[in-house]
């Protein structure tokens, strides 16, 4: 494996000319009714073929860990790889989404202090055995942060931005925005702000637009007056997780102004059921809590709300989903007023078109689903006027095992639905 000092290494680009000359401006890549397809985990070595089953678009998910696979040092082997993906998918007339995968940290950032979330019962976030699964503090801890930041700079001082149609964001673990879930360690409602840093015992860490625990004494479940604790705790809670989404736009506008898919996953938390909670005093046995939905901060419409860039896209990554895990039946009612009887992809596009920038809107089913999730995707996708569809995931496609959407069912729903 070669290695070099970045400080010491020019800037190496794809020619952007070379990139770009081969795709469709943005406005006309995605003017109204031009959906566009792709896969989750692509294999650049199937771009050609896929392109001429009508798939537009490649995800590239990059693994931190080979990248930087020491502190400052950038694993040159591994970039060189990269590059030849890039261009086999670019041959293809492949638009890519970049995937920074910061939830594949190299072990050096794992040892930084005070780098993992923390339950109210003093218990550290780490799983390390999962693949993607292994997310770091970002939201309370400012050094953290700082290297995210630093890996971001140190692959643009290698790639040109250019060559990237989209960029996903999220940064928590499986790359989407959120903490840790509720269950962790035996225990049933985790919330992860407990940290040192997060309780202000750790001075100068907590980045500037994150707040101390207001309520560094109270544990979730334990009554207040008015529960009035529970009620600064979650509003604190949210509003930190909202921060961190925050930094990491203004971090790719550093070096990169196409668009950003932000990443929204699950169910998500409905109207009023923060205010259920809180009347539990975060007990856990509201409906947003059993289903992990609180816990994980999944506040889409305060995410939604706080952007203000109109080239970041609401992106939705339960498309097909119909009720919350580990629920079986379906909830989902579209057509009641109450959007807690919503499917996942049905509020965010509606929080999106309440926006005043009147954010789009593009989404990716919840994984390893069949013909039959499949065909609600694409259903949902015309209804809410959706960019187009991410299948997850693309070796899926390959098997011929039933329980699999297939890649000749995909291709005949593009063309279904791109006429």
């Amino acid at each position: 494996m070669k290695r070099y000092r970045t400080t010491l290494l020019p800037a190496l680009f794809l020619s952007c000319a070379t990139l770009c000359a081969c795709e469709k401006s943005d406005s006309e890549a995605i003017r109204k009714g031009d959906y566009l397809f792709g896969t989750l985990m692509s294999n650049p070595d199937r771009a050609e073929s896929h392109s001429e089953l009508g798939l537009d678009c490649a995800s590239l998910t990059l693994r931190w860990e080979e990248f930087e696979p020491e502190e400052g040092v950038v694993n040159e082997t591994y970039v060189e790889r990269v590059r030849a993906d890039i261009e086999k998918f670019r041959a293809a007339r492949m638009r890519i989404i970049l995937d920074f995968g910061i939830h594949y940290p190299p072990y050096w950032v794992t040892q930084l202090d005070h780098c993992r979330y923390v339950n109210q019962y003093g218990e550290a976030y780490q799983v390390t055995q999962t693949s993607g699964l292994n997310t770091l503090n970002g939201v309370f801890n400012q050094t953290v942060r700082d290297k995210m930041a630093a890996y971001v700079g140190r692959f643009f001082s290698r790639f040109d931005p250019s060559a990237f149609f989209a960029i996903r964001i999220g940064w928590g673990y499986y790359a989407e925005l959120h903490y840790p879930g509720k269950s962790y360690n035996g225990r049933a409602n985790c919330y992860w702000g407990y940290d040192p840093v997060a309780l202000g015992r750790v001075p100068g860490l907590l980045p500037p637009g994150v707040g101390v625990n207001p309520v560094p004494d109270w544990k979730p479940g334990q009554p207040s007056p008015d529960h009035a604790d529970a009620r600064r705790f979650i509003e604190w809670y949210l509003e930190s997780l909202t921060d961190f989404q925050t930094f990491q736009i203004r971090t790719l506008r550093k070096y990169y102004d196409g668009y950003i898919n932000a990443l929204y996953a699950d169910w998500g938390v409905r109207p009023g059921q923060i205010e259920e909670a809180v009347e539990g005093d975060l007990g856990g046995l509201t409906f947003a809590e059993k289903y992990d939905q609180l816990q994980k901060g999944y506040d889409h419409a305060r995410f939604i709300a706080a952007i203000d860039d109109p080239k970041v896209i609401v992106f939705n990554t339960c498309l097909n989903a119909t009720c919350p895990y580990p629920m079986t039946s379906s909830i989902v009612d579209e057509q009641s007023a109450d959007a807690r009887s919503w499917s996942p992809i049905h509020y965010v596009a509606s929080c999106a078109a309440k926006h005043p920038l009147g954010l789009r809107v593009w989404a990716e089913n919840d994984g390893n689903d069949n013909y039959y999730a499949m065909r609600i995707s694409f259903k949902r996708m015309q209804r809410y006027k959706l960019m187009g569809i991410m299948w997850a995931f693309e070796h899926n496609l390959y098997t011929d095992d039933p329980a699999y959407a297939q890649l000749y069912e995909y291709a005949k729903f593009i063309e279904t639905y791109s006429y």
